[in-house]
């Protein structure tokens, strides 16, 4: 988890390739839910929640 700033257009690198994904949250979003630093998000829990709301998410 990286501290970002609203509209700073620089770079910010992962410290490893195993990385696919960011996720872009108003500030103090990770916090107020507990995310921190190594936790993983569950791809296939999130497509059958997408699903479940009418959306269609892609396969990759």
């Amino acid at each position: 988890v990286y501290p970002l700033h609203p509209y700073d257009e620089t770079p910010v690198f992962s410290k490893s390739r195993a990385l696919l994904y960011a996720l872009e949250m108003k500030q103090g979003w990770y916090a107020a839910r507990g995310v921190r630093p190594g936790d993983k998000l569950d791809l296939t829990a999130l497509a059958a929640a997408l699903k479940a709301r009418g959306f269609t998410p892609a396969s990759g």
